[in-house]
């Protein structure tokens, strides 16, 4: 058995691995938006060894033999990518020889021996210097070592996650990157790279068997398209070896009749593929079945691997020939046969030059000897039978069809939508959409009725309301309803109604935790932590990804979006740990005084306990509510009498301090300011009121004892709180009495 050894021959891996000339990131000081549309996102990170004197590159043709990996994968870029990585890395090279020649003049004192000597004009037009404003912090400051720390592991962050961007637009087939040229590889890594891509992401082995047989079918028709350096991969699919076909197996094919046909099809799908798979015991594939996928790839346009899923996912279906109805509608398939099996068709798609030549000669005599329109040409069979999977990566013979497999994988996507040209298929194919209403949906039809298994809906129990747009049909709250019970009280028709408007959201989220349930018991199976490094590639072939390819990673486009704003702000905060403002610019901003539409946003949200605590603190309403006013133990005050006066000065009190609370909320509000300050006075004149009352009866006329009109007789003179000069905080603002009269007077009619 052959031991499995996992040596990072991944895509991503192989593309940055060890035995690279030089690696890859982005720059430092290369400014880039978070977002990865519309721009370029790098694969090759700039460290030391590539910036280094003796190994840097001194124009684009050594930048180019450079940045190309020496091992089994040759990535082509675009002109444009070329140019604009180039651009990059001499920006680079720039930043790192101004950064050395600066910190050469720093740690050599010519600082302060050219100040002395020439004046602080020249030391200040040195490179590297820091900019003004900034003042950097001593080198010994534990503080600047430890921002510099943080910068420097959030540059590496932001780095490792515009790499990973770009290698997520390596493998979506972007512009930028052409092609993923396999020339160099082995045998050894062609096997690795098809047991880490296809084997390790395939549920079953026919799977894989057709997917290499529609590739080899795909690159032999179009490879008219192709350019001169893809002749290495068209070369290979000439290579490919089929076992030929039987004798007399063209007269049969050309002159089998529609019913036959039709019988052999019914046969062939109510076949036990998996046991025929099982128990076959040939190690190439066989002709025919390769060339009923050139009759696939004719019929139905099929260029590249994403719409070469969708017909692999339905061709095996009893109802294909609908499901896979396309816009442009397929091609004719009597015409598509005759191509088929004229003698230019078979030239074409026969490998091999003398099992071509034979092949041509007999079906040139079938033609002869059959009627021009007589009978009808039977198509090829579906696949029936293939040898067993471990013959395609440990025979010898099959390498050739291992390559061509392994080549499609990585150069055969595209980003489109493939339902757009197969709008059948969706249905089949998918799970609802969470955008469109489906059939048994958020109630927009009557269909869905049995899918769910319960009560007509005329007889559910509980009662609960159907959609506004429902017409007898199964929505999100007439199941609840339906679970609730007889029990509970029916749902009222706006909660019905707000249920049901989340029903997208709730499907969206099933389909979210199917995808990532699917994803965790792959990852159980392979028992490995390659999924959890390397997270876009994990997920760039499983299943689900061939439908959409434009926004099948979006999800992992937004993690690395997020991981990319968090690292932007430590690299932020950092900043202000290494540089420090001068004296003058912190006495300035400690001294800035709030002027009207100017810095007047409050540095704390206000809140009513704050007012309620600057009101109680006054002296004359802290005595009076502590200490002069009475006390009333057991006392029930009828209705009509009125409450005590410990209760009237909490209630006025509390009056005040909302009132103030509702001014500070809308201070930057000129109108609402001047409102609300009229209501503070007004409250305050309350209080006032209550308060001269409350201590003329209390502390000087009547009170409770002689030591309480002791200590009213050392207070000051009480100040009213009507009139009083506040900011919005409450506290006495140090402006001006006619400014203050000026900002708060009364709005005019």
């Amino acid at each position: 058995m052959l031991c499995r050894r996992c040596v990072q021959a991944a895509a991503a891996s192989v593309l940055l691995g060890s035995d690279m000339a030089v690696a890859a990131s982005t720059l430092a000081c290369a400014s880039r938006t978070v977002t990865s549309r519309g721009q370029f996102n790098p694969i090759h990170p700039f460290t030391e060894q590539s910036t280094a004197p003796a190994k840097r590159a001194t124009n684009e043709k050594e930048f180019e033999v450079m940045i190309t990996n020496p091992g089994p994968l040759r990535v082509a870029y675009s002109p444009d990518y070329l140019d604009w990585l180039y651009r990059a890395y001499r920006s680079k090279l720039k930043y790192a020889d101004e950064r050395k020649k600066a910190e050469e003049v720093f740690n050599g004192f010519l600082l302060t021996n050219q100040s002395e000597e020439h004046g602080c004009s020249v030391a200040s037009a040195l490179p590297g210097a820091p900019p003004p404003g900034h003042t950097l912090r001593p080198r010994h400051s534990v503080r600047r070592q430890a921002g510099e720390a943080q910068r420097a592991a959030a540059q590496a962050k932001l780095d490792a996650l515009a790499q990973q961007q770009g290698i997520l637009d390596l493998f979506e087939r972007q512009p930028q990157f052409p092609a993923i040229h396999i020339d160099k590889a082995t045998r050894y890594h062609v096997v690795e790279l098809f047991k880490e891509m296809v084997l390790d992401r395939a549920w079953k082995a026919e799977e894989i068997w057709d997917k290499a047989l529609l590739y080899r079918a795909i690159l032999a028709e179009r490879q008219a398209s192709y350019p001169a350096s893809y002749r290495y991969i068209l070369n290979t699919v000439q290579e490919v070896k089929l076992t030929p076909r039987e004798s007399g197996n063209g007269e049969a094919a050309t002159s089998r009749s529609t019913s036959s046909s039709s019988s052999v099809s019914a046969r062939t799908t109510s076949d036990s593929f998996p046991a025929a798979v099982a128990n076959s015991t040939a190690v190439v594939p066989r002709e025919d079945d390769y060339m009923y996928f050139v009759y696939l790839v004719r019929k139905y346009y099929i260029d590249n691997a994403v719409e070469g899923h969708v017909v692999l996912r339905c061709h095996r279906h009893p109802n294909a020939s609908e499901l896979l109805f396309s816009h442009p509608p397929p091609k004719d398939e009597e015409e598509v046969l005759r191509g088929l099996y004229n003698s230019h068709g078979v030239a074409a798609a026969t490998p091999g030059r003398a099992s071509a030549t034979g092949a041509k000669d007999q079906a040139s005599a079938v033609l002869k000897q059959r009627p021009s329109a007589a009978v009808a040409i039977a198509r090829p069979r579906r696949p029936c039978s293939y040898p067993p999977i471990e013959a395609l990566w440990r025979c010898e013979e099959n390498e050739a069809l291992l390559r061509v497999l392994v080549f499609g994988e990585l150069n055969l996507f595209v980003s489109e939508n493939p339902f757009v040209r197969f709008p059948n298929a969706q249905a089949y194919l998918t799970r609802p959409s969470a955008n469109a209403p489906a059939s048994g949906a958020v109630g927009t039809s009557a269909e869905g009725v049995d899918g769910y298994g319960g009560l007509p809906p005329t007889q559910r129990r509980g009662g609960g309301h159907r959609g506004v747009g429902s017409v007898g049909g199964v929505t999100l709250s007439s199941v609840i309803a339906e679970k609730r019970g007889h029990l509970l009280a029916p749902l009222s028709r706006n909660v019905a109604m707000m249920i049901d408007s989340r029903a997208d959201d709730v499907r969206r989220l099933q389909q979210r935790y199917e995808r990532e349930d699917a994803a965790l018991f792959q990852k159980i199976l392979r028992g490995g932590t390659y999924a959890e490094e390397n997270p876009g590639l994990y997920s760039a072939y499983s299943d689900w990804s061939y439908f959409n390819p434009r926004a099948v990673r979006a999800e992992e486009r937004d993690a690395l979006s997020r991981q990319t704003v968090a690292a932007l702000k430590k690299y932020d905060e950092a900043s202000r740990d290494i540089y420090r403002i001068g004296f003058e610019e912190a006495e300035a901003r400690a001294t800035a005084r709030s002027i009207e539409g100017v810095n007047d946003a409050p540095s704390y949200l206000p809140t009513l306990p704050h007012f309620v605590a600057l009101v109680k603190k006054d002296p004359y309403v802290s005595f009076l509510s502590h200490v002069a006013l009475p006390e009333e133990y057991n006392v029930v005050f009828p209705a009509p009498i009125r409450s005590s006066e410990k209760r009237q000065l909490e209630k006025l009190v509390v009056q005040l301090a909302r009132a103030l609370y509702r001014t500070a909320l809308e201070f930057h509000k000129q109108p609402l300011r001047r409102v609300n300050r009229q209501k503070v006075e007004v409250a305050a004149s309350l209080l006032d009121r209550f308060v001269a009352e409350s201590w003329r009866v209390h502390c000087v006329l009547h009170p409770s004892s002689e030591g309480v009109r002791d200590m009213a007789r050392r207070f000051s003179p009480y100040v009213p709180f009507e009139g009083r000069i506040l900011d919005e905080s409450g506290f006495p603002t140090d402006a001006r009495v006619e400014d203050y009269e000026r900002w708060m007077a009364a709005p005019s009619v």
